[in-house]
């Protein structure tokens, strides 16, 4: 079948090798292996055929590079997955599952992707704001994070490095001291911990 084209834009170079490199594991619990193992490992929950899991990983690969949007990677991925005796989905609507796959693996490339790019620039650029993406809603405890700005080498970016749990929207904007000091610069990092599991940096896991 062939794709059209996609409004989404592909993910940049740094982002894709931080996906590439992700080894496949067969680990069926998405919180057992935490921390430096969402960046490091590639599983889905449920999928533990070593063939399913390259069909998927590829299809995830070509969703990433081509910008496809999360229909068109579902549409995909149904259609190559059904020849390996796996149906993830009803039709007409892509599935939780396929949802968090696609997010996930989107989010957390690009912010890796974006780590590399702000250890560039964080000499011109030297802080980050921790800011809420689109979403109807929001975490109680992100929403509490909104607005925090701190220095681009702070501890608290180790562990709240965006994204902080599944199908996390939060996001971080890097500026300079000058825009740093107009926003309030934080005094201190804020209290309380992501989502189990989503509590590392995946740039610094890889790096």
């Amino acid at each position: 079948m062939k794709v059209k084209a996609s409004p989404v834009p592909a993910l940049p170079k740094e982002a894709l090798d931080f996906f590439r490199k992700k080894k496949l594991t067969h680990e069926l619990d998405l919180d057992v292996t935490w921390r430096e193992e969402h960046a490091r490992a590639f599983k889905v929950a449920g999928v533990s055929a070593t063939d399913l899991l390259e069909a998927i990983r590829a299809e995830v690969d070509r969703a990433l590079a081509e910008g496809l949007t999360l229909k068109q990677f579902a549409d995909q991925l149904e259609e190559v997955a059904a020849t390996l005796g796996w149906k993830a989905s009803k039709p007409g609507k892509p599935p939780w599952r396929l949802r968090v796959i696609y997010d996930t693996n989107m989010r957390v490339a690009r912010a890796a992707g974006q780590w590399a790019r702000i250890q560039r620039t964080k000499e011109a650029r030297p802080y980050l704001v921790y800011e809420l993406g689109p979403a109807e809603k929001h975490r109680p405890l992100h929403e509490s994070w909104a607005g925090t700005t701190l220095p681009v080498d702070d501890p608290w970016w180790d562990t709240h490095m965006t994204p902080n749990g599944y199908v996390c929207r939060c996001r971080v904007r890097q500026v300079t001291t000058r825009e740093a000091e107009r926003i309030g610069i934080s005094e201190a990092a804020p209290a309380g911990a992501p989502d189990t599991g989503w509590d590392t940096n995946p740039g610094k896991t890889t790096s």
